[in-house]
């Protein structure tokens, strides 16, 4: 409950926060990359990187979004100039430079693979994201925004993948167990 200092009567609210941790935390298979940074949350994927990197600059020619882009970097360079605080160039150009880019976890693989346990993305391409819950897993393609999942539940409750990810250009290298066989 939060309780406000200013006013005679106290309101008793609930916040709900997200927290989103770092794939590094939780797949330490993956190599730092300085252009793309993944964070996880319970039910999203938040993919950022520098606004002139390859990756975020093919989601702005799939989105065909550049004008809207250019109204809210204009918009943002107004505000900068009303404000009385003066950002050094540097500064304001790291502050402005960095995106994100959100994708939503398929409702159906949560449904019955949730804890998330597993991410990853392909540092060489930067296109593709994989992620494994307790059974199964799932990869998103950020250049056709489509999830691909096992096509048989059956087969997605087999396996379970225990040994993290690896990507190998497009293709998915990931360390399973075969619970059906005990392998």
């Amino acid at each position: 409950m939060v309780e406000r200092e200013n006013s005679n009567k106290s309101a008793n609210q609930v916040c709900r926060l997200s927290l989103a941790k770092s794939v590094l935390a939780v797949n330490p298979c993956s190599s730092v990359h300085l252009e793309a940074v993944i964070l996880a949350s319970e039910d999203r994927i938040f993919v950022g990187g520098n606004k002139n990197s390859s990756l975020i600059a093919q989601n702005q020619k799939f989105d065909g979004d550049a004008k809207n882009i250019d109204n809210s970097e204009m918009l943002l360079k107004q505000e900068k100039s009303l404000s009385n605080v003066i950002l050094s160039e540097q500064e304001s150009n790291a502050v402005d430079s960095f995106q994100w880019i959100t994708v939503s976890l398929p409702q159906s693989y949560l449904e019955t693979n949730w804890p998330i346990r597993l991410f990853a993305i392909d540092y060489q391409t930067l296109q593709n994201i994989a992620i494994a819950g307790i059974n199964g897993l799932a990869m998103y393609s950020l250049i056709h925004r489509r999830w691909k999942l096992f096509g048989n539940e059956n087969h997605e409750r087999d396996v379970t993948v225990t040994g993290g990810f690896l990507w190998y250009y497009d293709y998915l290298i990931a360390g399973c167990f075969n619970l059906s066989e005990n392998r």
